[in-house]
Order: C-alpha cells, then structure tokens, then sequence
C-alpha cells in the first residue's frame, strides 16, 4: 500500500474522555462475563458433585445392559459450513451445525471417542445428527434417558484411554460400567431434580452468549 493511499484511510480517534468512557463501559462487560463464567462453573461443580454423591450407592446393572451403541461416519467438513437446515449436528464442541437430514431420532448420550477430551459427554434429543467423533448410546427404555446421562457423568473416563498420541476410549471397555439403578420412581426423581440445575447452566449460559455478543457489537461499533 502506498503512502498517498494509506492518508485516505479513516481512523475514528476519539478525545482521552470519550477513550476512558468507551474502556470503562467495555472494562464492566469484561467484568460481568467474568461473573457469568464463574456462576456457570460453579453449577458445572454442583452438578458434578452431586452425580459423584448419588451414582456411588450399589453399581447393579452394566451400562452395556441399558444401551445400545451407534456409530457414525459423517465427518464434520461435510457439514461446517450448513447453518440453515432443520436438524442440528454435534460435534466435540456442541452443535456445530443444522442440516436437512438426520442420523438419529431418539434421545442419546454422545460419547465423545477420539481426542484430548475423549469421554466428554452431550445429551441429544429429537431428531439429529453426530460426527464421526462421538458414539451415540440409545437406552433400551427411552424413559432412562436423561437418568443415564446424570449417571455417566460420574464415570471416570480416563481409566480407558488408549493410545500414546491420540487419545482414544472405546464402548467395548466402558460397556462395563456398573451403574446404579435404582426402581423407576427413584430414577425419574434423580433425573427431574439434576435437569432443574443443568437448566440453570443453560439459562446463565444464554446471558454469557448476550454479554458476549453485546460486547463484540459495541466494539464493533466503536472503532468501525
């Protein structure tokens, strides 16, 4: 770029108080989504330590004995680039994106198998879609499903890891996971009252997104 076309460029530059104001105001942004972070962690513990506390009663039932194990070979540079399609698709890091078509349409425990973070555990309901990465572990009574994602959320994964470079765990290891397994009742109350907390994350989730999108607008804003 030359030096005549580089003095045609524009640079907003406010005055030093306009410059404090506008750093104070996005300083108290930084602030509170440093609280949501840390309110969104603490549930995160809560909801772990309490799945830690009520899954360690008697293990009587392997978890090969309550799922059935599906697999999947989408890969996620198939769909990356998908956003306005109807079913979601989940990768390691959530929905990664929404397509016209679905793998599976009932509820599931996705168990992330490959990786540094192999043994990350999601939740799918309705009708969607996973990459390769992931198992999908479909209960043999659907009414089980959310009592077992509680439930394998207290299992120590990384007791089944393999492999010297990429990490990986494999069903036919972890199948053998006894699980607490209460009567019916019992297993539907455990899993009402541990989705009224994980529905807390996801609410103050929800406000750390609005934060983070209020801040990026301002900033954008500001300096366009």
């Amino acid at each position: 770029m030359q030096a005549d076309e580089l003095k045609k460029i524009f640079i907003a530059y406010p005055t030093i108080e306009e410059q404090q104001k506008i750093s104070g105001f996005i300083d108290k942004i930084d602030e509170r989504i440093e609280v949501q972070n840390k309110i969104i962690s603490k549930y995160e513990t809560l909801i772990k330590g309490l799945c830690d506390k009520i899954f360690r009663h008697d293990k009587s039932v392997c978890l090969f004995d309550l799922v059935k194990c599906k697999t999947s070979t989408l890969q996620e540079n198939e769909v990356a680039t998908y956003y306005n399609g109807k079913y979601k698709v989940f990768g390691a890091s959530g929905i990664i994106a929404t397509i016209n078509k679905y793998q599976f349409e009932e509820d599931g425990i996705l168990v992330l198998k490959d990786g540094s973070k192999a043994g990350k555990i999601q939740y799918a309901e309705g009708k969607y879609s996973v990459v390769g990465t992931s198992v999908v572990l479909i209960p043999n009574n659907a009414d089980d499903a959310r009592y077992l994602y509680f439930a394998m959320l207290s299992i120590d994964f990384d007791k089944y890891k393999v492999g010297s470079g990429i990490p990986h765990i494999y069903f036919k290891d972890y199948s053998c996971e006894r699980i607490y397994y209460p009567n019916s009742a019992l297993r539907i109350r455990i899993a009402k009252v541990l989705d009224a907390y994980e529905q807390k994350v996801e609410i103050e989730k929800e406000m750390l997104s609005a934060l983070q999108k209020q801040k990026a607008f301002l900033l954008q804003s500001m300096f366009i």
